[in-house]
Order: structure tokens, then sequence, then C-alpha cells
């Protein structure tokens, strides 16, 4: 099966293509947002948002502008090279947009700003402070700019494994497939609750429903990640603050209300971005949504339906196989109707294996290998967050005909509203196809061992 693996198939799944203008009103919203009626949608604004955001074509000048906002910049010009993380955007350097407003002065993405002015210190050790790194990038010809779904990424990391599980040794295999089978197991009295009862119903018994489904999150962590992108969905949609009515006549998504929200319900994860523990308590949940005018009934209503978009198009394909509910199901079973589910499990496992620091290196590498050689063969210069348009951009590190400069900045206002920068002294730094050390990441600062 590995080595019959089609990974142009598997990886087309995964992105989508926003190189040109979408041209349906409603043409980027998630399909599961179609499950409730058009007037109860959300808020119009940040409906338009999912395809009339300004992402989609600050592109359209000669040269493109995106940041990297590091803590590690002295690092990075002595070394004269920048290297990729991993994450959402797979092996990719990990960028904002910046937008020029005169002659030397940019300003960011409200994403970029919110990085710089909180994020960083939430994960930084000894309060460093972070620099702007800006790229100036000449224009490509003939290149695509690429929606990268990582939820749908499953498929994918289950075949890497089974080409590189022969690292491992038979003994972790076996104990591998026990923990597959194992986590499996954990998920299906909820994903059986999400396949048989109907929407209403769940939502009558929702406290019986939620303590499910943190259970499963605690044993089967992908839910975690399900849970998180769903209730960051959620504030998007339905947030009508002056923030982000500010940001909306800009044409961005703003961030500030989930994040903060995200980091103020579950603080941990500042210690360690692992969203495998992201288990908000659904009182702490309404005091912050309430503070943000959002109503803790609709979040249920759009929770339960997410949760079954979610589990269909990212777990399964697009149907729940009823032979998933087999007892005593094989790992060979599971691997035929649920490839998309067992290779999400594999991703977290990996990450808790002991050698993870030591395979990392392997599977990590070899999958951003596979990706790059995709974006190369598909002319994808720069993979965007896709799950929902909110500023998150990569570059392509393995472009041999990029041409681009690297220019440290100097800020010159940071407040609530303004921040703007200027480009000062160039430096000599490249862009390696090389995924950074764990003990660099800012969000990955600490790991299981």
């Amino acid at each position: 099966m590995n080595k019959l693996a089609d990974y142009n198939k598997i990886l087309n799944e995964a992105h989508e293509d926003f190189s040109g203008i979408f041209k349906s009103k409603y043409s980027n919203i998630p399909q599961k947002l179609n499950t409730t009626t058009e007037k109860d949608i959300r808020c119009i604004e940040n409906t338009k948002l999912y395809s009339n955001n300004k992402i989609y074509d600050f592109m359209d000048g000669d040269y493109i502008y995106l940041v990297h906002i590091t803590t590690k910049k002295k690092d990075i010009v002595n070394e004269k090279r920048i290297m990729c993380s991993g994450g959402c955007l797979v092996g990719s350097i990990y960028c904002v947009p910046a937008y020029k407003i005169s002659k030397n002065k940019f300003t960011l993405h409200n994403l970029g700003k919110f990085i710089f002015q909180k994020e960083v210190s939430y994960f930084s050790e000894n309060n460093s402070n972070p620099s702007i790194l800006l790229f100036k990038i000449k224009k490509p010809k003939n290149f695509k700019y690429s929606g990268l779904n990582y939820l749908k990424l499953g498929k994918f990391h289950m075949n890497v494994y089974q080409e590189l599980k022969f690292l491992l040794h038979i003994n972790e295999r076996r104990e591998t497939d026990e923990m597959i089978l194992k986590m499996v197991d954990w998920s299906r009295e909820l994903i059986y609750l999400l396949y048989k009862y109907k929407r209403n119903i769940l939502y009558k018994d929702f406290d019986n429903f939620y303590t499910i489904l943190k259970k499963t999150i605690t044993n089967v962590p992908i839910f975690g990640y399900f849970l998180f992108e769903i209730t960051s969905e959620f504030v998007v949609s339905y947030q009508n603050d002056e923030n982000s009515k500010y940001y909306a006549k800009k044409r961005e998504i703003f961030v500030g209300n989930f994040k903060d929200l995200v980091f103020g319900v579950v603080p941990n994860l500042t210690k360690n971005f692992d969203l495998g523990q992201f288990l908000p308590d659904i009182n702490k949940l309404e005091i912050e949504f309430d503070k943000l005018g959002l109503d803790i009934k609709k979040y249920k209503i759009f929770m339960i339906n997410s949760l079954i978009y979610y589990v269909k198009n990212y777990l399964f394909n697009k149907k729940i196989n009823q032979n998933f509910f087999s007892e005593n199901i094989s790992i060979m079973e599971c691997n035929k109707i649920c490839p998309h589910f067992v290779g999400h499990i594999l991703h977290r496992i990996i990450r808790k294996m002991n050698r993870y620091p030591d395979f990392h290196v392997n599977f990590d590498t070899y999958k951003a290998i596979k990706i790059w050689n995709y974006w190369n063969k598909n002319n994808i210069y720069f993979p965007s967050n896709s799950i929902m348009p909110k500023g998150e951009m990569g570059i392509n590190p393995t472009i041999p005909d990029l041409e681009y400069t690297v220019y440290d900045t100097k800020v010159l206002e940071n407040d609530e509203k303004k921040f703007i920068f200027e480009p000062k002294k160039k430096l000599d730094i490249k862009i390696t196809p090389q995924l950074i050390e764990l003990s660099k990441l800012i969000m990955r600062k600490k790991y299981e061992k």
C-alpha cells in the first residue's frame, strides 16, 4: 500500500487554489456552515470575509511582502539562514502579510500585530523581545498561492508512517497499532452519538454530550484540535464588536477575540501549544462569550453541527462507515475504512513517543520532503492556512529561482489600533529547506519526554 501511495492525489484533497478571485458570494465558507439556515448563517460582514478577504489579492503588485516574527533574530543573522517550521503549514517559513502604506512604511495584518504584541510574550522565555524580519519578494511568474487545510492531512500522515515504520522496533510498531485501536475504541461513543442521534437530541442533553466530548479529547487528542478550530470559527463568525468591525472594513478577519478567549479558558496552552489539551470548561466559555456579546446556545448548536461535519470529512471519507462500530476491528480494517482518522492518531502518537525527538527528524522531515515535492510540481510558492483566511501564510523554501531580500526592521508606531514599521538594514539571510529544531520553536518550546 505504501509503495503505491498517490501523494499527488492525497495532497490535492488538502489544497485549494487561492490564485484566482472567488466568484461566488459564499464560495469559501466551509460546507458545514450550510447546515444552518441562511438567515442564521451569521453576521453578514463576517460571512463576506470568507470570500472577500484581503489575503486573496494582496499579491497583485510587482512585489510580495511577508513578515516573519521571531525571538531568534540573533541566531538567524549569525547563521545567515532561516529554517522552516512544521505545524499547520507543514514545512514552510511561517509568515503573515505586510502591507505597504507609503514609500518606506508598512503595516501588519492584525494576526501579525497580535503575535508581536501578545502571543510571543506567552511563549518566549526570559521575556525575549520579538523582531520583525521583512521579506520583499519579486512576484514570480506562473506561481500559485494555495490554501492548505491541515485537518485533511490524516491520510498523508498515515502513508508517511507506513513508509517509515521500519525505522521503529517491532515492539514499537506493535504498541503503536495497539494504541491506534485503543483510541478508535475510546472515540466510538462520541462518534456513535454524532452518527446516530438527531442534532436536537444532542442539544437537549448537551451537558452529557459535552462530558463525553471532553473525555474523548482527553484520550484522543485530534478532537481537541477540532474543538479549538470550531470555537475559533464560532467567535469569528458571530463577533460584532468594534475591533472586529474595524478590521472587517479592512477586509481582515479579526483574530484577537478568539485568541484571547482560547488562551483565557485554557491557560495551559501558553506552556505548550498542544491543542490536544484544549478542554475548556463550558461555564468559563459562557463567561467569555458574554463579554463578546455571543450566545452560548448558538455556540452549542454550532459545535454539534460542526463536529458532525468534521468527523465525516476529516476522519472518514465524507460518510461514517458502519463497520467502524464493529467489535474486534483490526488495524488493517481501520486503515481501510478511516485512513484519515488513523493518520491523525498516528501524528499525535508520534509526538508522545519516547523517541519523538529522534523520530521527529525522520517523520516530519519526510513529510516536508513529500509536500515540498508536491508544491514544486504544482508551482505552489505560498501556502496558506485555509480553514479560515485569518492571515497565516508560508513561503515554500525549495523554490530555486525565488528572488527576495530580507530586511531588519524598526517599529515606528505600536498601539491598540496602529502598527507601523519600516525596513532598515538588508540582511544576508537565505531561506533554507530544513526544519528547525524543536527547542527553537516559540510555540513548541516543550514536548513530552
